[in-house]
């Protein structure tokens, strides 16, 4: 008696079958349907809340300082090691002041870059020539920095023959986060003073209008 003839199923040879993997969207593999999130445990990425100028203004000026800070604490450390100190030991002595003078240069410098990047944020290029608004330094980045922002007006002020003085407009802000009188505004009007440049404290409280001359 013959065999019957097989069929195609039996006839064709299946190589490296695919495993059927479960859309974790669907509820049902054989169906179109999606699921609910409550069905499966793909989670969405959650939605960070978007900061206000002021927030976004107070985070950079809290991580623009993080590497000063690291510098300030190791000048903190080594000084703490000075009341150990022999000093009749000229060589250890000698190796102290060399690890503090480094120290304070690293600190100027990256102070320098602190604060470049403080007024580059805060005054637009537009109007850096204009309006120069001091917000966010501190007392010791101000001391350092205003004066050489006076030199650099002076000297552009100087290449401008048909101008006789150029009138710029300082804002200190009216010192409310201060402890005590408005440190900014108190430093600013002393330099004003002792160098001679004619100012005039606007009445908001909180910025001074200038004249420079040649």
């Amino acid at each position: 008696m013959n065999a019957p003839p097989r069929t195609l199923r039996q006839t064709v040879k299946v190589v490296n079958p695919v495993r059927h993997v479960r859309n974790p969207y669907l509820s049902d593999p054989d169906s179109d349907e999606v699921s609910s999130s409550e069905d499966n445990d793909v989670c969405a990425p959650p939605i960070t809340p978007k900061l206000s100028k002021a927030e976004e203004d107070k985070k950079f000026f809290r991580e623009n300082r993080l590497g000063l800070k690291k510098i300030e604490k190791k000048i903190k450390k080594l000084s703490k090691t000075s009341a150990s100190l022999d000093i009749s030991n000229t060589t250890e002595c000698r190796a102290y002041d060399q690890k503090m003078l480094k120290l304070k240069s690293e600190k100027d410098q990256e102070m320098l870059n602190v604060i470049k990047r403080q007024v580059k944020r805060i005054n637009p290029r537009s109007s850096y020539d204009k309006k120069f608004d001091m917000h966010g330094l501190r007392l010791e980045e101000a001391k350092l920095y205003f004066p050489m922002y006076i030199k650099e007006m002076k000297k552009k002020l100087k290449k401008k023959k048909k101008l006789k003085k150029k009138n710029i407009l300082i804002v200190t802000g009216k010192g409310n986060n201060s402890k005590g009188k408005p440190v900014l505004l108190g430093y600013v009007k002393e330099y004003l003073e002792d160098n001679g440049i004619r100012h005039t404290l606007n009445g908001d409280g909180g910025s001074f209008k200038i004249e420079l001359t040649k």
